[in-house]
């Protein structure tokens, strides 16, 4: 069992300081820990020694303000040396089969390793980053244990502790999640990481523990079921436009069914995000490389990209010869300064491929992130200077309160309105 730390309570240090780890490291202090950060990135590590946001997330500046017992370092023997438990949050992008690369992870692990190797109390290392399953039994364990040097008491328990957040509200996520995941080698490898999370978690949630296979398994699959939702979603929206109803109704009636959930089911823009896209596209890669039929999963993906193409030649056939396209809402959720695999982004991409003029807004984006779109991009300085300019306006996000007003007032040209945010105002704009 990993002794307390000196003041009575456990210790936690988490490696990578990105979108996941640096909200989950905050958590973590906020609950109570004693939290030490590791990053390879000395911006991110100086930020959080000075009490600001590594990245941008709501409600992280305000929490690191609050005086969480939270540090950073760039080395990981440091930060191990002053923990019991340690998180991986580092990134694992996909290959070109789908599949999800695991070097980061591999290389955390064996600085991990060397680092436990002079360390003669137990440790525990949760691996958060989604892996193929089969990796952190595999691989993962290996790399750990050969670079430490030893495999028993006082040991190493390597345990799979995913995350289920979603961006803009990562920290309300982690402190009251539905549920916590554990994969463990064996039962009871991790017993410490039960007390850390009745710490941390704020509502009580149920601790779920089941082998490492299984719980990597169940967070792809639970990535690509919303993605397979959001797909439903979509091809219904687009029925019911074509039959002149409602397609909120529709969607808020399924929601009622307690068998299906309201989450998910609004049609509008496909699918994206740094997450759904790459676990749904792993699960089709770990099925085929398993004689499994990846057909449903390779379906989801094919659909959300026909989504896209259809709004991509929706508006270049709306659009005037000459004319200029304005898009309001890049990132791929609304308040997220995040592009990378958003839709909108990659409508963006796509018209300014095509040659037509574009002028965006989002909230959320500085110009910078708005104009590395493609060269026929411009950003606008604001909602009423991108619906003054353009022949079509696509609303790639949801228009509401004093943004609306704004679109009515500047005389909305041609609008392709993804999120019905119109209609449900009652504007036959």
């Amino acid at each position: 069992m990993t002794p307390p730390a000196a003041n009575g309570g456990m210790r936690a240090s988490v490696i990578g300081l990105g979108r996941i780890g640096a909200p989950l490291a905050a958590c973590l202090a906020a609950g109570g820990l004693e939290v030490v950060g590791v990053d390879v990135d000395r911006r991110r590590v100086d930020a959080l020694n000075a009490g600001r946001a590594p990245v941008a997330e709501p409600g992280l500046a305000e929490l690191l303000a609050s005086g969480p017992a939270l540090r950073a370092t760039t080395s990981v023997a440091e930060a191990v040396a002053a923990s019991d438990v340690t998180f991986v949050t580092v990134p694992t992008p996909a290959e070109p089969d789908g599949s999800l690369s695991a070097r980061h992870v591999l290389a955390a692990a064996e600085e991990l390793g060397r680092a436990l190797a002079g360390k003669r109390t137990g440790h525990v290392v949760a691996i958060t980053s989604t892996v193929m399953p089969g990796s952190v039994g595999g691989p993962v364990t290996a790399a750990i244990t050969a670079a430490a040097g030893r495999e028993r008491e006082p040991g190493i328990a390597v345990a799979f502790v995913p995350e289920f957040v979603a961006l803009g509200s990562a920290i309300a996520d982690f402190l009251a999640p539905d549920f916590v995941l554990i994969g463990e080698p064996y039962p009871g490898a991790a017993p410490e990481l039960d007390e850390l999370f009745r710490v941390v978690c704020r509502n009580e949630p149920p601790i779920l523990r089941t082998g490492l296979i299984e719980a990597e398994l169940a967070k792809l699959a639970i990535n690509a079921f919303l993605a397979t939702k959001v797909t439903f979603g979509n091809a219904l929206a687009a029925v019911a436009l074509r039959l002149g109803c409602d397609a909120d109704a529709v969607s808020a009636i399924l929601g009622r069914d307690r068998r299906i959930a309201p989450g998910y089911l609004t049609g509008g823009l496909p699918f994206g995000g740094p997450c759904l896209p790459r676990d749904t596209g792993a699960l089709a890669s770990l099925a085929r490389a398993h004689d499994a039929d990846p057909t449903l999963w390779d379906t989801v993906l094919d659909a959300n990209a026909r989504t896209l193409a259809g709004l991509v030649d929706e508006v270049t056939t709306t659009l005037p010869v000459g004319g200029t396209v304005g898009i309001y809402g890049l990132a791929f959720k609304p308040g997220v300064p995040v592009t990378e695999a958003s839709p909108a982004a990659e409508l963006a991409s796509a018209l300014a491929l095509r040659g037509a003029r574009t002028v965006a807004f989002d909230p959320a984006l500085d110009r910078r992130s708005i104009e590395a779109l493609g060269p026929s991009v411009e950003a606008a300085p604001s909602l009423e200077d991108c619906v003054a300019r353009a022949d079509v306006l696509v609303l790639a996000a949801p228009l509401e309160g004093a943004r609306l007003d704004a679109l009515r007032l500047n005389g909305a040209p041609t609008v392709i309105d993804c999120w019905r945010s119109l209609r449900r105002a009652g504007s036959a704009a």
